[in-house]
């Protein structure tokens, strides 16, 4: 399972920015700060199977990357019992490598709960400033 994409923006200073998106083993490589994963996790577990979802988790957690996380396992039904609620979600987020995990908010705007998270999983090296 790969996929790949960028874009060119530029930021508020007028300088440019490339932003990349990647899926797949070996995808997220340093210099990384920050990874967003919003509400496609129940999707790579669909595609690739638990283990691969749990390997780029990890993966992302070992670059020591911030990571935004946000999963539609609500609109799944019970096939994701380890995604079960927000503190479920926490869990597994730290069973991954994550050494903080905070929840950020809880939104009903997609046509169900979905709880956001920022993890980190090294907290000696993470730039908050970034």
């Amino acid at each position: 399972m790969w996929a790949r994409t960028a874009a060119e923006m530029h930021d508020p200073k007028g300088e440019r920015v490339t932003v990349r998106a990647e899926v797949g083993l070996g995808a997220i490589t340093k210099p990384v700060d920050v990874v967003l994963m919003l509400n496609v996790h129940m999707w790579l577990v669909k595609q690739g199977g638990r283990e691969f979802a749990d390997a780029l988790l990890r993966e992302i957690a070992e670059t020591g990357a911030g990571l935004y996380f946000q999963t539609a396992k609500q609109a799944a039904g019970k096939e994701y019992p380890w995604l079960d609620g927000a503190d479920k979600q926490a869990d597994y987020l730290s069973e991954c490598g994550f050494q903080r995990v905070e929840k950020l908010r809880t939104t009903g705007a997609h046509g169900g709960v979905r709880h956001m998270f920022f993890a980190v999983a090294d907290l000696e090296s993470f730039d908050y400033a970034c």
